[in-house]
């Protein structure tokens, strides 16, 4: 394994997107359970395109224009639900004794589940698992190589989003103190997955 691999999926998790929204949200929104979680599942969402990548479905699907335009429109869909559920959500704000005990009782459910549908769609991640990842597997390593390869992304991916939603979460006490500055953040994160679906869907119109 190279440093450039290392330094590469780097730049890839560490570039803001759809995973780091998510992350720091869930940890203003939800304190550092809830970013630890975030960071988890965004962490499992990378797992089928692995899964993919290894088993060269990734680059029949990047070959077919057709399938290609199909997966980033769902992930426009997926992200413009996001927009609107978060949107709404910023609008109710939190009652000073249900903040306390949702620091505590997360809902891990539905944390998880959304982080990984967001990975899931996450066109980003195709394209490294067919750009990037073949040009670093060893000759001849196969399905393993590619395993090995996608582990250290996956644990760099888990790390930093960590790092985003644990530092985000360090700033609830103050917005908690503060209702409405919560509600101007949740807002900010819906406008936040709004532009990534525009520029998404952008591209797919220009390209």
């Amino acid at each position: 394994m190279s440093l450039a691999f290392v330094v590469t999926s780097l730049v890839v998790v560490a570039t803001p997107g759809t995973g780091t929204v998510y992350t720091v949200d869930a940890g203003l929104g939800r304190g550092h359970r809830g970013a630890l979680l975030a960071a988890v599942a965004c962490t499992l969402g990378i797992v089928p395109h692995l899964l993919a990548s290894a088993m060269g479905l990734a680059a029949l699907l990047a070959a077919s224009p057709i399938a290609y335009a199909a997966l980033t429109w769902a992930g426009v869909v997926v992200l413009l639900v996001f927009a609107v559920m978060t949107w709404r959500g910023a609008g109710h704000g939190l009652p000073a004794d249900r903040a306390r005990q949702e620091v505590v009782a997360v809902r891990a459910r539905r944390v998880l589940r959304d982080g990984v549908v967001l990975n899931l769609f996450n066109p980003k991640l195709t394209l490294f698992f067919v750009a990037f990842l073949p040009q670093f597997a060893p000759t001849g390593a196969g399905v393993a190589g590619m395993a090995a390869l996608g582990a250290v992304f996956m644990l760099l991916t888990l790390v930093v989003f960590a790092g985003y939603g644990l530092g985000a979460a360090s700033l609830r006490p103050v917005l908690l103190g503060r209702p409405h500055l919560l509600g101007v953040a949740g807002k900010g994160f819906a406008v936040a997955y709004l532009a990534v679906a525009v520029a998404l869907a952008v591209r797919l119109m220009v390209g």
